[in-house]
């Protein structure tokens, strides 16, 4: 697993070179967007009323590629990540080749048990 930060850019970078081979146009190649993905997920935990401490145990998944026409008959090259939030950052636990059709690619939240119940616990005294 490799720490999200700036420190550990070039580790990231050539994480994805190697797992991408020469794909760029579907694929997800930089360090600045895997962070951009970490920072949307910090902010859905945030929006699920989750304080920092019971943050840890989150995983999401990206598979990158957006949709195309329906007359575009081929697989694309797509990259998918897979992020897991420990106690104070997100880190990249994996990175895949995934193969995306017209629908293109995805992104997914996981929280564990506890977070559920914590989250909808907090989401309803708020109301």
């Amino acid at each position: 697993m490799i720490k999200v930060c700036p420190k550990n850019a070039q580790k990231i970078e050539d994480a994805l070179l190697k797992t991408n081979g020469g794909a760029r146009a579907y694929t997800i190649t930089t360090f600045d967007k895997v962070e951009a993905l970490a920072a949307q997920f910090e902010q859905r935990l945030e929006n699920a009323f989750l304080p920092l401490r019971y943050r840890a145990g989150a995983k999401a998944v990206v598979v990158s590629g957006g949709k195309v026409s329906n007359s575009y008959e081929f697989r694309r090259q797509a990259t998918k990540i897979v992020l897991i939030r420990k106690s104070s950052a997100w880190y990249l636990n994996k990175i895949e080749v995934e193969k995306i059709y017209v629908e293109g690619g995805s992104k997914s939240l996981t929280l564990t048990e506890e977070q559920k119940l914590l989250a909808i616990d907090r989401f309803l005294k708020q109301i």
